[in-house]
């Protein structure tokens, strides 16, 4: 089909597939591709993300779509034009001629797949069609006349069955068939609650339009670059009040160290005070282990790295900070300095468990168990901003010692090794010296860098997450059962990270490497998974866009390296 990017005046085309992914900045969004995955409709939040549509049906192939970023028009017999009004419940579908439409449900908690329980009540009220089910009402509104059509139907979702995420099918419910030009369909638990949303968006939908349309102009005017300007609206559709999402769609909570890893990209575009409010609120979040939760809500599982990234993130905020604010980012680093020396120092270096770092696959072993570069990276640029802070002596002999011990047990023949106790060649380095450039001297991080490149580098523009000639090294994506995950896939971040690292330390040098990353990644924005958005992770043996499709730090390090390089 062909696809279309229209930002302000300005279109690209190209002959391409991906799937339509719209966020209403409250933990809702619309994905819409071929009806393969569970995944894949219309999901709100309302206490917890419920889905609600499977999908709206019209005759007729998709030939044509148009992504408008605000909203996206699908060309089939008619024009069809979806629209997620931002902080709404509701969803605008309008048609470019009267057309019969088949409205297909499955109302259920976004991770349950409980067939039980799934009884759908309709009813009319006034010019609206109420559908309940599962302590859901949908309010269908701006319908004069419809037909219940009551029928179970099996969708097979390939996608899933490619990801290992099971079950590969699924009954949905088609509930009614209504004649329409144009549709509100608005959800929430309180059914008074729905009904007034969708009458005000119907009331006021031509000004809720142009509020969105005049946020687009915005943008258009930020860089005339589609690729960057689709990147900077993927990752503000991942900003709520509490934070940033991690990805979509099924990453629909924030995680710590994903979202910390963003947040220099929004002091990039324009949102430094969004930054700089997520960053004093998760300062109060630190932890009895000197750690920030890895996941809001909250998770069994603790992270190693992202309370170093969020010290990190406060480099880029420090002009912003009152008086006040910086005393207590102080007392909060020297405190949390002192529980990670007593919890995790062990032997001169800083520990982690496993699944502790953003390598968090439970391969049934130890994997990446012990003293691991980037913690360590880390750590000293933790130890630098306590001195910049205090100017206190301790904080910077403590940063001077850790870099020796980690270039006199980690440094070998040229190369940083991955933990102390393992020569495993992965790309861990680049975070290292992206948060840490002072460990080595750029000659030496140049001739890391080639050693890492030999082992790692995928041909279509990507780094792989293992040395290719180790054994575990694996080609494919091989989704949910993560064979594949941390043992070949490239990750789009990382990838972007990685160029800005290259470009930094010899971009005449690693040129070629820098340009097929970023000619890669914007491939995947542009062309790829779901269009406008970057992907989470690509297989290792040719670029796909695997995973989540619209990756919060995947948007947010492309942000960075365009700045980087243009």
């Amino acid at each position: 089909m062909k696809i279309i990017h229209k930002v302000g005046k300005f279109e690209l085309k190209k002959e391409s597939e991906g799937n339509l992914l719209l966020s209403n900045s409250k933990k809702g969004f619309l994905n819409l591709g071929c009806a393969n995955s569970k995944y894949q409709g219309l999901f709100f939040f309302d206490e917890e993300v419920y889905k609600i549509l499977e999908e709206i049906k019209i005759d007729g192939e998709v030939k044509e779509i148009t992504n408008e970023i605000f909203k996206v028009k699908r060309n089939k017999s008619a024009t069809e034009s979806y629209f997620l009004p931002k902080n709404f419940n509701s969803l605008v579908y309008e048609l470019s001629s009267i057309k019969e439409a088949e409205l297909i449900f499955d109302i259920r908690k976004a991770y349950e797949m409980n067939e039980f329980g799934r009884d759908y009540k309709i009813s009319k009220n006034n010019n609206k069609i109420i559908v309940e089910c599962n302590g859901m009402f949908v309010v269908i509104g701006n319908v004069k006349n419809f037909i219940k059509n009551e029928k179970w139907i099996k969708y097979t979702y390939s996608q899933d069955q490619k990801r290992n995420s099971k079950p590969y099918a699924w009954y949905v419910f088609s509930a009614l068939k209504v004649k329409t030009k144009k549709l509100v369909i608005t959800a929430y638990k309180n059914k008074e609650k729905a009904i007034n949303e969708n009458n005000l968006v119907l009331k006021t939908l031509n000004k809720i339009k142009k509020n969105e349309e005049s946020s687009i102009k915005i943008l258009n005017k930020t860089k005339k670059n589609t690729a960057y300007n689709l990147a900077v609206n993927s990752l503000n559709n991942l900003l709520i009040e509490e934070g940033i999402l991690a990805g979509l769609p099924w990453f629909f909570q924030i995680w710590t160290r994903d979202e910390m890893i963003s947040l220099k990209a929004l002091t990039q575009i324009g949102e430094e005070q969004y930054a700089k409010k997520i960053l004093m609120k998760r300062l109060t979040m630190i932890n009895d282990n000197g750690r920030l939760p890895n996941r809001i809500p909250h998770a069994n599982l603790d992270s190693a790295d992202s309370i170093g990234w969020m010290f990190l993130r406060f480099n880029d905020v420090l002009k912003l900070m009152n008086k006040k604010e910086k005393n207590l980012l102080e007392i909060k680093i020297k405190q949390t300095i002192e529980i990670l020396i007593n919890k995790y120092n062990k032997n001169g270096f800083f520990v982690n468990d496993k699944k502790e770092t953003w390598m968090d696959t439970d391969y049934g072993d130890d994997f990446r168990k012990g003293s691991r570069i980037e913690i360590q990276a880390l750590m000293i640029a933790i130890y630098e901003l306590a001195f910049k802070l205090t100017k206190q002596v301790i904080y910077q002999k403590l940063r001077n010692s850790l870099i020796t011990n980690v270039r006199n047990k980690m440094f070998h023949n040229g190369y940083l090794k991955d933990g102390v106790d393992d020569s495993i060649i992965r790309p861990n380095i680049f975070i290292a010296y992206y948060v840490c450039p002072m460990l080595l001297s750029k000659k030496e991080w140049e001739k890391c860098f080639k050693i890492s490149l030999e082992k790692l580098w995928l041909e279509w523009g990507g780094i792989s997450t293992i040395d290719k000639k180790h054994p575990l090294f694996t080609l494919n994506y091989t989704g949910e059962n993560n064979q594949s995950y941390h043992r070949g896939d490239a990750w789009y971040w990382l990838n972007n990270m990685a160029a800005i690292c290259l470009n930094r330390v010899n971009k005449k040098k690693f040129k070629k490497y820098i340009n097929k990353i970023y000619s890669a990644s914007e491939k995947d924005i542009l062309w790829q998974g779901a269009i406008g958005s970057s992907s989470e992770i690509s297989s290792a043996f040719h670029q796909t866009s695997d995973g989540c499709l619209n990756q919060a730090w995947s948007n947010a390090m492309f942000i960075e390296l365009f700045n980087e390089l243009k």
